[in-house]
């Protein structure tokens, strides 16, 4: 009888320098004004972005770039370890990789060897035809089984073992540069960001147990930038970037493993630090966008520096390859609502509730072929 999984025992954020203003009681259902908002904004934004941020939008752009999936990902190599000698089947189209208006296909590919939907084993590995969109995932299944009450095996792998080969299991087989998994500073507390995955079961004699079945390691895309707080001294080494991994891991074996938007990313000359934001603009952009929504209530603002990927659209074919160009920008993250809320506080919530998200450009781009680069 299962109870519940996914138990987490700890998360830890490695990558992100975040900052944010916390309000100590949700606001009432008068609407915010413009002042309260640019003040809870200003407090929030960090203090490395000033007046002139020229010298951090230059930093930023000179994040250092690992090498891109569409080139470490060797497709052979991969289901040569996963399948084995076993040829895998491959689904017909894995060829096709325009889409009818001829632009890039954003399907995968899938090689398997199994039924997916039956009972015995089965194997899947899945990638992007196009590789610059950067998804990538692995599934094993092993064959039904039967195990009695109370023999439930418990995981016995630490953080730190699952997490090496996790990463030895991206880098190697899915395709992950090395240079984009951030690493934990020295004197972090909690270094890796794992969690563990239990399900509850009844033993024969009625006892209710937990048991840990796998290590879940969590793999937040970060491109090294080396950037200090000139006013709190606070380094942010890293800087997050578009892409997520996520690995899950047994004594064993490596049960299922995902890579999701890992772009392609390029620098652009579209893209100058001398056309960096002022502190100012940018608070006033951040609360504007917020008071279109007529918020009644915040909760609290979280705004941390990040790297964001423009889409190339209409790209002439000698620049296929391309999917996306690096842009710094401020990622904001919205609570709408306290994130314990007492009862007197939910009566006053009015019907949306639900925070969000959304990212600021750091940067005035050309309002001409602003995604597109002519280099």
């Amino acid at each position: 009888m299962f109870l519940f999984k996914d138990k987490i025992i700890k998360i830890v954020v490695l990558i992100s320098m975040t900052f944010s203003f916390s309000l100590a009681h949700a606001m009432d259902d008068k609407p915010l004004t413009r002042d309260e908002v640019i003040r809870m904004v200003g407090e929030a934004l960090p203090s490395m972005i000033g007046n002139d941020n020229t010298e951090l939008v230059d930093k930023m752009l000179k994040a250092r770039l690992g090498t891109p999936i569409s080139k470490q990902l060797d497709i052979a190599s991969s289901l040569k370890t996963i399948f084995g000698r076993r040829r895998p089947d491959l689904n017909p189209d894995c060829q096709r990789q325009f889409t009818s208006s001829g632009d890039l296909s954003p399907d995968e590919c899938t090689a398997s060897k199994g039924e997916r939907a039956g009972r015995g084993a089965y194997t899947e590995f899945r990638w992007s035809k196009n590789l610059q969109f950067g998804n990538v995932k692995y599934l094993q299944r092993n064959a039904d089984g039967v195990t009695k009450p109370g023999e439930l095996p418990a995981v016995k792998i630490t953080d730190e073992e699952a997490h090496k080969k996790a990463i030895a299991f991206l880098t190697k087989t899915m395709g992950v540069s090395l240079n984009e998994i951030p690493v934990a500073p020295a004197n972090a507390k909690h270094p890796f960001s794992v969690r563990t995955l239990a399900i509850g079961e009844n033993s024969p004699d009625g006892k209710k147990n937990i048991v840990p079945i796998a290590k879940v390691v969590d793999i937040k895309r970060g491109l090294f930038v080396g950037i200090k707080d000139p006013l709190t001294g606070r380094e942010l080494p890293f800087i997050p970037a578009p892409g997520r991994a996520s690995v899950v891991i047994t004594d064993s074996s490596i049960l299922q493993a995902s890579v999701q938007s890992w772009v392609e990313l390029e620098r652009s000359s579209k893209v100058d630090p001398k056309n960096a934001k002022t502190r100012n603009e940018l608070i006033s952009e951040i609360a504007e966008s917020i008071l279109k929504k007529e918020p009644s209530q915040i909760s609290k603002i979280s705004l941390i520096p990040t790297i964001e990927s423009m889409d190339i659209l209409g790209v002439d074919p000698s620049k296929e390859h391309r999917v996306g160009l690096l842009l710094p920008a401020v990622q904001a993250v919205i609570s709408t609502v306290p994130r314990n809320p007492t009862e007197d506080e939910q009566s006053r919530f009015n019907s949306s509730t639900a925070g969000y998200s959304e990212w600021f450009s750091l940067v005035d781009l050309p309002e001409e072929n602003g995604v597109e680069d002519d280099e």
